[in-house]
């Protein structure tokens, strides 16, 4: 079984250099992106906003959002098809970027007149685990303290006994989304649209 990295599409990016962008300051941006990193569930009671341009964020299944994993819910329903494995969603709202006046009604809620997309989610994948083979990867020499490589320039995963989910992270890349063989064809079967896939070499299970 292959794996690969899941990574964003840019080439339909004309004038900007994002789909989305989130509100909000960029301590609690950068808070919020390294807790989804992890497997606690967050204490969510409204829906995420994003400022979104909505017009290529129509069109696509995984917008370019600054690294956050926000997948349509076409995605989010072709990757839940492949395997069962344990995910968190969070809803977002998209709100149209270029409406300039006042968005907000004096109680907070969004303005009637303002457009936006409901068919997204944050997603937080519970699956995380170790992954790095150390006897294949090739990584720089670990400093007394370190629990694990901090660079790491071929990084080779070691498939766990039950074999690879389909979406998860590792705990000494968490940075990066990886899918399964199967979730990438089932993705592509499905025609969802923003995802660029790098593959990553595997060790396979040996029992």
């Amino acid at each position: 079984m292959n794996v690969y990295s899941l990574e964003w599409d840019l080439s339909h990016l004309r004038d900007t250099s994002y789909d989305l962008a989130i509100l909000g300051s960029k301590h609690d941006a950068e808070s919020l992106r390294r807790k989804l990193m992890k497997s606690e569930k967050l204490v969510i009671d409204k829906p995420i906003e994003f400022l979104a341009n909505l017009h290529s964020t129509a069109n696509i299944d995984f917008p370019v959002s600054g690294g956050f994993p926000v997948m349509s819910h076409h995605m989010i329903q072709s990757l839940s098809g492949v395997a069962n494995f344990k995910l968190f969603e969070y809803p977002v709202l998209l709100i149209d970027d270029t409406f300039l006046d006042g968005r907000y009604e004096p109680d907070g809620s969004l303005k009637e007149m303002v457009k936006r997309l409901t068919n997204f989610s944050l997603i937080q994948t519970l699956e995380i685990f170790e992954g790095l083979d150390y006897s294949r990867s090739d990584f720089a020499a670990m400093q007394p303290g370190q629990l694990f490589p901090t660079v790491i320039n071929n990084f080779v995963l070691l498939e766990p006994p039950t074999g690879f989910p389909p979406l998860f992270r590792v705990i000494e890349k968490r940075s990066v989304l990886f899918v399964s063989e199967d979730a990438k064809l089932a993705l592509q079967a499905n025609n969802v649209k923003g995802c660029l896939f790098k593959e990553y070499d595997v060790t396979r299970f040996q029992p």
